[in-house]
Formats: C-alpha cells, sequence, structure tokens
C-alpha cells in the first residue's frame, strides 16, 4: 500500500514540474511576443512619421550604443529608429546642437534688428532733412513767383535764385537717391531676419518633435522593463512554490520510509 502512495506522490510531483514548465514557457513566449509587437508597432509609427515628416541630418557625436554610420540617407530618422536603449547622450547631443544653433541664430537677429533701428533712425532723419530742402524750395518758388509778379526781378538775383534751386533740386535727387539705397539695404535686413526667424521657428519644432520622441521611446521602455520585472517576480514566485512542494513531499516520504 505504501508504494502505492509513493507512485502516486512520485506522479504528481512530476505532473507539477511538468506544468511549471510549461507556465514558464508560455509566459517567456508571451513576454517575448510581447516585446516584438512593441518594436514592430514603434517600427512601423517610426516609419510613418519618415515618410511624412524629413528631418534634417545634424552632424553631431553619436553615442557608443547608437553609432551608425552618418553617411547613409536618412542617418538621423535610422538612428533615432536604433536608439532604445537607457543611453540618451545621442539625443542630448542633438538638443545640444540644435540650442548652439538656435542661440547663433538669436544673436544673428538681435544683430540684424539693432542694424534696422539703426537704419531706421538714418532714414527719419534723412526724411526730416528732405523735408526741410522741400520747405525751403517751396519758399524759394514763392518767392520768386513773387518778384516776378512785382516785375521788379534783378537778372543777378534772378540767377543766385535759379543756381540756389539748382542746387537743392541736385542735394534732393543725392538725397533721394540715398534714400533709395538705405531702403534697399534694409529690404535685405528685413528679409534677412525673416528668414532667420523661421529658421528659428523651424529648429524650435524639430527640438519639440526630438523631445515627443524621447520621451516616447523612454516610456516604452520603462513599460518594458515593468512587464519583465513582474514576469520575473512571477516566475521567482513559481519557483519558490515548486521548491516548496518539494520539500514537503520529500518531507512526506521520510517518516513513511521509516514507519515501514
Amino acid at each position: 500500500m505504501l508504494w502505492v502512495v509513493q507512485i502516486v506522490c512520485f506522479v504528481l510531483s512530476l505532473l507539477v514540474r511538468l506544468a511549471s514548465i510549461l507556465v514558464n514557457f508560455l509566459l517567456t513566449t508571451l513576454s517575448w511576443l510581447i516585446f516584438g509587437l512593441v518594436i514592430a508597432g514603434g517600427w512601423w509609427l517610426e516609419t510613418l512619421r519618415n515618410r511624412w515628416f524629413q528631418v534634417p541630418i545634424v552632424q553631431v557625436v553619436d553615442c557608443e550604443r547608437c553609432a551608425k554610420p552618418r553617411e547613409q540617407a536618412g542617418g538621423l530618422e535610422f538612428a533615432l529608429q536604433n536608439s532604445r536603449c537607457s543611453d540618451t547622450a545621442y539625443c542630448n547631443n542633438i538638443r545640444r546642437a540644435l540650442n548652439e544653433r538656435i542661440a547663433d541664430l538669436e544673436r544673428e537677429l538681435h544683430k540684424t534688428k539693432q542694424e534696422l533701428e539703426h537704419t531706421s533712425r538714418f532714414l527719419r532723419a534723412a526724411e526730416l532733412q528732405a523735408n526741410e530742402k522741400r520747405a525751403k524750395i517751396r519758399s524759394l518758388e514763392e518767392e520768386l513767383r513773387q518778384i516776378r509778379e512785382d516785375n521788379n526781378f534783378a537778372p543777378q538775383k534772378s540767377r543766385d535764385v535759379r543756381e540756389d534751386r539748382e542746387q537743392l533740386y541736385q542735394q534732393n535727387e543725392r538725397l533721394r537717391a540715398k534714400n533709395l539705397q538705405h531702403w534697399k539695404r534694409t529690404l535685405v535686413q528685413k528679409q534677412q531676419a525673416m528668414k532667420a526667424q523661421a529658421e528659428l521657428d523651424e529648429r524650435g519644432e524639430k527640438i519639440r518633435l526630438l523631445a515627443t520622441r524621447c520621451r516616447k521611446v523612454q516610456k516604452e521602455l520603462d513599460e518594458v522593463r515593468k512587464q519583465l520585472q513582474h514576469q520575473t517576480r512571477r516566475a521567482d514566485e513559481q519557483r519558490e512554490a515548486r521548491v516548496r512542494l518539494e520539500v514537503e513531499n520529500e518531507g512526506l516520504r521520510r517518516p513513511r520510509t521509516v514507519a515501514r
């Protein structure tokens, strides 16, 4: 009768071991399947993003885990797809390089604004001088008209007035040409400032996209790490339960053997 009980206990322990092995295999397969689905989903989303948003290649130093050839097409996108590691030095280098470029653009924009203010002040002063010249020309023309109406116009005075008027006209033409040159220069500076502002906005948008991508990758890594920790904890609990059951079975066997 005792050997029947021993056989039954052996069969039960064997079944428990087989069940634990099967459960471990299923959990491992499920974890790898989830990990593969997460990677495939990230790759698919990255492919869609790269199809609609083309990110230019930024010459920065890669991290050791994410180092890829910079000469290949889409090097930045390829590096971002393969940056699923805890080392974020590559993304930090990208952000640092873009921040330095933004700082340079801001300095250039500030310098251009200062030049525009200086040019605007010069143009206002030139416009005031031109208005004064025009007022003087109008006063001289009015004086000439009055002299002609009075028929008391002297030839020498007429020549002096004519010379003054011609000089004023010439000065006005020179001032107008100078104002035109300053206006063209101001227009070019405004265009450069608008271009710098557009480039600054574009860089800021790229930084926001990269920051969002980094947060998303970090979140995915945290989720996978939590799943692996949970599965490891469950495997440890099952292993402890299996060892406890084996110890109990061993304890049940020994007293009965002694009694026999």
